[in-house]
């Protein structure tokens, strides 16, 4: 990223570039991809993530939580005027905030239509040997889960190759949503006179993505323990041609996926996703069947080019209490 875009995004993303520089300056950050060991393998063999409509998520109510909150906090108490009048007087004679505002409301529906999202959280070392047990919880009844380890390499490229893009969650109450907004117009005061140095189109493309993550990212506080991270893509916004979609049936219902190519594209600035640079280590869960589930599983992370697959699983060996 260079320094005008980080520029850029301090402003209008303050909370989300605090996150993201831990990460590009932490060496011991790590990911961690929550699913069944079947979508793992179905991932390996398929040589690609999926990502999911919005829409199908876990909990129905976060696609439409981040659009309510925040346009309630942007409307109360005068916040919308003070958020005009900081980008309107960036340039005068020009109105940055009707055409982001316009944008926004344009693109309402494709944020909530549009919108495909794979996740993962920040991974704790301290759970290098047993994963965390809500993520257990999630995925291990029924089925067999795993916990996979990422490395952040792919995620520090600064590449459009994809038209994908990660971005941290917030676990924000609304009086932590209406102080971020506060907080951006401060910002804008305060940048007012380099941000007139910039190509208006710029100011406005940074105003509607942050619109764009800040309604896509936004969860309760309730889910803090998550420390989540979504990969978004957005089939209307950000056009691609490496990054597919397919009609795949899930757990009995048909859907469109997006998929990511599990591969590096070095002359294009994008490297760490090939699978045996981007896997770390794969913790199973709680499993009356982890050993079939571990030969498996070398199977086919050898078979997807992941070099001593036997030497990067972990059967997790904490205990998960069943309800009857």
């Amino acid at each position: 990223m260079n320094q005008d875009d980080f520029r850029f995004r301090a402003i209008f993303m303050p909370r989300a570039t605090k996150k993201l520089i831990a990460v590009m300056t932490n060496p011991k950050i790590r990911f961690v991809h929550y699913t069944t060991a079947d979508s793992f393998t179905k991932m390996l063999s398929s040589g690609s993530i999926w990502m999911r409509n919005a829409r199908g998520m876990n909990d129905l109510s976060e696609v439409a939580n981040g659009h309510v909150r925040i346009r309630t906090a942007l409307y109360s108490d005068g916040r919308i005027d003070r958020l005009r009048a900081a980008l309107n007087a960036i340039h005068p004679g020009l109105t940055p905030s009707d055409e982001i505002l316009s944008l926004v409301d344009g693109h309402a529906r494709s944020m909530l239509h549009d919108t495909y999202i794979t996740c993962v959280s920040e991974h704790d070392p301290r759970e290098d040997l047993i994963g965390r047990l809500s993520m257990w919880r999630a995925y291990s009844q029924g089925s067999v889960g795993v916990g996979v380890v990422l490395n952040t390499e792919a995620f520090k490229s600064e590449t459009d190759v994809l038209g994908v893009y990660s971005s941290p969650v917030s676990y924000l109450t609304d009086a932590e949503i209406a102080a971020d907004i506060e907080q951006i117009i401060t910002n804008i005061d305060s940048e007012r006179q380099w941000l007139a140095t910039q190509d208006p189109q710029l100011i406005v493309n940074w105003g509607f993505s942050m619109f764009l993550f800040g309604l896509t990212c936004l969860k309760h506080p309730g889910f803090a323990e998550e420390l989540e991270w979504r990969i978004i893509h957005n089939s209307t916004l950000h056009q691609s041609t490496e990054v597919k979609p397919e009609i795949v049936t899930l757990n009995g219902i048909p859907q469109r996926i997006y998929k990511i190519p599990l591969k590096d594209y070095p002359e294009r600035g994008f490297v760490g996703a090939s699978p045996n640079r981007l896997i770390e280590r794969v913790i199973i869960g709680p499993s009356n069947y982890g050993p079939i589930v571990r030969q498996a599983l070398i199977d086919s992370m050898a078979a997807a080019g992941v070099h001593s697959p036997e030497n990067r699983i972990i059967n997790s060996d904490i205990p998960l209490r069943v309800s009857h």
